[in-house]
């Protein structure tokens, strides 16, 4: 990461961590919860994880934050990663760091065979894609 990306990312984590302490409603608030947090746990889930979006970090299970610092890297967009992207791939590494959480691969998992439609005719289930949220 470049010097400048990195001015950047921490410059990102610092107006979240304002805003979190000026009481934005909902921020750090772990979900309405309660819950005030700092650092990493205090990071706003994005919203492409979508069964957590708009969380803070620290409500995470353990199973997914486990996935996503596993799996999770930037994707350009028009060329450019966002700097939310690195904001949360860094506030990822710092929860790796603290939970001691090593990379799982997570491609080794069984292939899912082909299956019928069940008797009502639903169509089989489909495997994941990158985007949507793990299996558990």
């Amino acid at each position: 990461m470049t010097d400048e990306k990195a001015d950047k990312v921490i410059s990102l984590l610092t107006e979240i961590r304002d805003a979190l302490k000026s009481g934005v409603p909902g921020g750090g608030s772990g979900g309405g919860g309660g819950k005030s947090y700092t650092g990493w746990r205090a990071f706003v889930v994005p919203v492409f994880i979508k069964k957590q979006a708009g969380q803070a970090l620290g409500d995470m299970v353990k199973g997914s934050l486990e996935f996503w610092f596993s799996k999770y890297e930037p994707r350009p967009y028009r060329g450019n990663i966002s700097d939310s992207d690195v904001a949360f791939r860094a506030a990822l590494d710092e929860a790796g760091a603290e939970l001691k959480l090593e990379k799982k691969d997570y491609e080794d998992r069984p292939a899912r065979k082909e299956e019928e439609p069940d008797s009502a005719g639903a169509p089989p289930a489909l495997p994941l894609d990158e985007d949507e949220e793990p299996p558990f």
